[in-house]
């Protein structure tokens, strides 16, 4: 290996953190909206009101992303329709492959063999900002209920 391949290898790995490191940051803003929501939410309602629709908030991104973890990304991301070993054909409109349901298709620490795995957690940081994103949906429900 060359030494300019040996950068070119260094360049590649710093650039993919970055991106990882940009999508988390991007992540825990969206995520931070919650509570800017909470605030505008607390400020439309009467005094006596306001835990209760700070609760709602709560109780949205809980569900929210305990629903998106359980069905939503398995929906919306369908792994194994780009396995070429699998005899699972995609559908063009919604996942319905076994593998995202309840991430049982992420390889890093639960012992499914021959699973890739992602030493820079890019997996993970795009399912914590599919979660932001979905729980930030469902706060806007509440807005308009309020």
């Amino acid at each position: 290996m060359t030494q300019v391949e040996e950068l070119e290898a260094k360049l590649d790995a710093v650039s993919k953190q970055i991106d990882v490191f940009y999508l988390f940051w991007a992540a825990t803003l969206v995520f931070m909206m919650q509570m800017g929501f909470a605030m505008v939410s607390a400020g439309a309602v009467r005094r006596k009101n306001t835990t209760n629709i700070l609760l709602k908030g709560l109780a949205d991104a809980c569900l929210g992303a305990i629903l998106w973890y359980l069905f939503g990304y398995g929906f919306a991301y369908d792994r194994d329709a780009a396995n070429v070993n699998s005899n699972h054909t995609g559908n063009a409109f919604i996942g319905n492959g076994p593998s995202n349901f309840a991430l049982a298709g992420f390889g890093l620490h639960n012992g499914i063999a021959n699973q890739e795995e992602d030493p820079d957690g890019a997996d993970w940081v795009h399912f914590f900002f599919s979660v932001c994103v979905c729980c930030r949906f469902g706060h806007h429900r509440l807005g308009r209920c309020c």
